[in-house]
């Protein structure tokens, strides 16, 4: 499974594939993003994080993964 971008229209409409094992940090910037479950699943199975930015486009809210995170683990008390 494979986060599939799409370019701005305009610029020739080119899709292009990035595979999970090369995220590490996803920034979302856009109003309009929908996500599905099965790719936060994905995203966060692999490691990476999600960040996603407010109307002033600044970040303000975050999606992490538990495994790796002993931090977030020890206040959740798992």
């Amino acid at each position: 499974m494979c986060v599939e971008p799409r370019d701005p229209p305009g610029d020739g409409g080119n899709d292009r594939r990035i595979p999970f094992e090369d995220l590490g940090l996803l920034i979302v910037d856009h109003p309009h993003t929908t996500y599905t479950h099965s790719v936060l699943i994905k995203l966060a199975e692999h490691g990476g994080a999600l960040v996603v930015c407010g109307r002033n486009h600044l970040p303000c809210g975050l999606f992490l993964p538990f495994a790796g995170n002993s931090a977030l683990l020890e206040r959740l008390d798992l």
